[in-house]
C-alpha cells in the first residue's frame, strides 16, 4: 500500500475539490519571507492559475471568474506586486514576470477569446498595465529593462490586433491604444532616458505603426484614426526631439519619418487621404518640419541636413509630386500644391536661403536650385495649367520671382553673383 503524508493528502484534497467544483487548477510556490499569493477562481472551468515567488514582501493576486483561461505570475526579488483579472474569457492567457524591486503590474482581460498578454519587467520601480476587452486572437506584449519605466497597452473591441512594446533605459514612458480596430499592429521600441512614445489606432483596419526612439528627453506620438491598410514608420534619435504623425481618415497611406540630432521638431499630417505618401528626413539640430497632405495619390520626399532649417509643405488635390532637400543653416522652404498633377523639385545649399513655391493649377512644373551662397530668395507662383518655371541661384542676396497666371508658359532665371533681382510675369 501507498502511504500518503498529511500535507500531501491536504494538497490532493484541495485539487480534488477544485476538480469537482469546476475543473480549475491553482498552484503557488513561495521561497523567501513575507510573500503574499492569492488566487480566487469562481466558475472558472478549465482555468489555470500559477504563482511563483522568490524573495521577500512580494504580492500576487489572480482573479478568474466565468472564464477558461490561464494566468501566470512570477516574482524574483523584493517588494514587487502583480494583479491579474480574467472574466468571461475563453482560451486567453496572461503572463506577468517581474525581476527586481518595487515593480508593479496589472492585467485585465474580459469578454475575449484566444488573446494573450505578456508583461516582462527587469529592474526596479517599473510599472506595466494591460487592458484587453472584447478582443479575439489579439496579442499585447510588453518588455521593460531598466528603472522607473512605465508602459501601458489598451486593446478595446477588435480582433487580430498586436501591440508590442519594448523599453530599455530609465524613466521612459510608452503607451499603445487599439480601439475598435482589426488586424492592426503597433511595434514600439524605446531606448534611453526620460523619453515618451505613444501610438494610437482608432477604428483602423489592417494598419501598422512602427516606432523606434533612441536618446534622451524626446517625445513621439502617432495617430491612426479611421485608416485602412495605412502605415506609419518613424525613427527618432538624439535629445529633446519632438515628432507627431497623424493619419486621420483614409486608406493606403504611408508616413515615413526619420529624425536625428537634437531639438528637432516634426509635425506630419495626412488628413482625409487616399494613397498618399510622405517621406521626411531631418538630421542636425533645431530643424523644423511641417508636413500636410490631403487628397489622393500625392508623393512628397523632403530632407533637411544642418541647423535651424524649416520645411513647410502642404499638398491638396490629386497626384501632386514634391521633392526637395536642404543642406546648411537657416534655410526655409514654403510650398503649397493644390490642383492636380503638379510637380515641384529643388534644393537649397548654404545659409539663410528661402524658396517659395505655389501651384494651384494642373500639370505645372517648378524647379529651384540654390547651389551655394546665402540670403537668396527664389519664388515661383503657378495658377493655371501646363506651365514650366526654373530658377538657378548662386551667390549672396539674389532674388528671383516667376509668376505664371496663364497657360503653357515657360520661364528660366539664372543668377550668379550678389544682389541681383529678376522678375518674370506671364499671363
Amino acid at each position: 500500500m501507498f502511504n500518503i503524508k498529511p500535507l500531501t493528502a491536504a494538497i490532493i484534497t484541495v485539487i480534488s475539490l477544485n476538480a469537482f467544483a469546476d475543473d480549475s487548477l491553482s498552484t503557488q510556490d513561495q521561497t523567501g519571507d513575507f510573500n503574499i499569493a492569492d488566487v480566487n477562481q469562481s466558475s472558472a472551468t478549465g482555468s489555470f492559475a500559477d504563482q511563483d515567488q522568490v524573495g521577500g514582501d512580494n504580492n500576487a493576486f489572480i482573479f478568474q471568474a466565468e472564464t477558461q483561461s490561464t494566468a501566470t505570475q512570477i516574482h524574483t526579488g523584493d517588494l514587487n506586486a502583480a494583479a491579474s483579472e480574467q472574466s468571461l474569457n475563453t482560451g486567453s492567457s496572461s503572463l506577468q514576470d517581474q525581476q527586481g524591486m518595487f515593480n508593479d503590474g496589472a492585467s485585465l482581460q474580459q469578454f475575449g477569446t484566444d488573446s494573450t498578454t505578456t508583461q516582462l519587467q527587469i529592474g526596479d520601480g517599473n510599472s506595466a498595465l494591460t487592458w484587453q476587452e472584447e478582443q479575439v486572437q489579439s496579442t499585447a506584449l510588453m518588455i521593460q529593462a531598466g528603472d522607473e519605466n512605465f508602459v501601458s497597452v489598451d486593446q478595446i473591441v477588435g480582433s487580430g490586433n498586436t501591440a508590442s512594446v519594448y523599453q530599455e533605459g530609465d524613466m521612459n514612458t510608452a503607451a499603445a491604444w487599439q480601439q475598435f480596430s482589426d488586424d492592426s499592429q503597433i511595434y514600439l521600441q524605446q531606448y534611453g532616458v526620460g523619453n515618451e512614445a505613444y501610438a494610437d489606432q482608432l477604428e483602423s483596419q489592417q494598419s501598422t505603426t512602427t516606432i523606434i526612439q533612441n536618446g534622451d528627453s524626446s517625445y513621439l506620438a502617432t495617430y491612426q484614426e479611421l485608416q485602412n491598410q495605412s502605415q506609419v514608420i518613424v525613427d527618432q534619435s538624439g535629445s529633446l526631439n519632438e515628432m507627431v504623425v497623424d493619419q486621420t481618415g483614409g486608406e493606403l497611406n504611408i508616413a515615413y519619418a526619420v529624425q536625428s540630432g537634437d531639438v528637432n521638431s516634426l509635425d506630419l499630417q495626412q488628413i482625409d487621404s487616399f494613397n498618399n505618401q510622405a517621406y521626411v528626413y531631418q538630421d542636425g539640430s533645431d530643424n523644423v518640419g511641417l508636413i500636410y497632405q490631403e487628397g489622393q495619390d500625392h508623393l512628397q520626399i523632403v530632407s533637411s541636413t544642418g541647423q535651424e532649417n524649416e520645411l513647410d509643405v502642404s499638398q491638396t488635390g490629386e497626384r501632386n509630386l514634391l521633392t526637395f532637400s536642404q543642406d546648411g543653416t537657416g534655410n526655409l522652404l514654403t510650398a503649397e500644391q493644390g490642383g492636380s498633377d503638379n510637380t515641384a523639385s529643388g534644393s537649397s545649399i548654404g545659409v539663410d536661403n528661402e524658396v517659395v513655391l505655389d501651384q494651384t493649377g494642373t500639370f505645372n512644373v517648378a524647379e529651384v536650385a540654390q547651389q551655394y551662397g546665402s540670403d537668396n530668395l527664389a519664388s515661383i507662383t503657378q495658377t493655371d495649367n501646363l506651365n514650366y518655371a526654373a530658377i538657378l541661384q548662386g551667390g549672396i542676396g539674389n532674388q528671383a520671382f516667376a509668376v505664371q497666371a496663364g497657360a503653357s508658359h515657360a520661364a528660366y532665371i539664372t543668377q550668379q553673383g550678389n544682389g541681383n533681382l529678376a522678375t518674370a510675369t506671364q499671363q
